[in-house]
């Protein structure tokens, strides 16, 4: 029986797409957990055409997350923390404070699931952050860790 997934089914599929189950799985499981519905052709047009709404949304985000790693190559940020007097920080730079370095220079856009810092930064001095972008866009932005007295 063809089935449209409305949720992510492990080992089945993800949401939205058109797969082939047994009766009974779709009858006994999936139908009554809401987890799909069958795939009239009505049905599957729909599906389609979200598909291709959600891939031309994609393609949008994409050229701005290009423009924004274009941005990103460009700023240097500066991030103020206590540290001893050997340069150590007390606390660890985190993803959150990335972030909130990178809105005041105006990129609200960037969460903070898509910093990678590795390895931690604990010390004073300049530090390369990965930025991770959805659908395998990366850039970078240089950071400046500098005590705050």
């Amino acid at each position: 029986m063809k089935a449209i997934l409305l949720k992510n089914v492990d080992k089945v599929g993800k949401a939205g797409d058109i797969v082939e189950v047994a009766d009974g799985f779709f009858r006994n499981l999936l139908l009554p957990r809401k987890l799909a519905k069958p795939a009239t052709t009505s049905a599957e047009k729909e599906v389609a055409a979200i598909k291709a709404r959600a891939e031309e949304e994609a393609k949008k985000q994409e050229g701005e997350f290009a423009g924004q790693i274009e941005a990103l190559k460009k700023e240097k940020l500066v991030v103020r923390k206590k540290a001893n007097e050997e340069g150590h920080l007390f606390a660890a730079i985190h993803a959150e404070d990335i972030v909130a370095a990178l809105k005041e220079k105006g990129f609200a856009g960037i969460k903070e699931e898509y910093v990678s810092i590795d390895p931690p930064i604990k010390t004073l001095g300049a530090h390369t952050i990965t930025i991770r972008f959805p659908r395998g866009l990366e850039g970078s932005v240089e950071i400046t860790v500098e005590k705050n007295d």
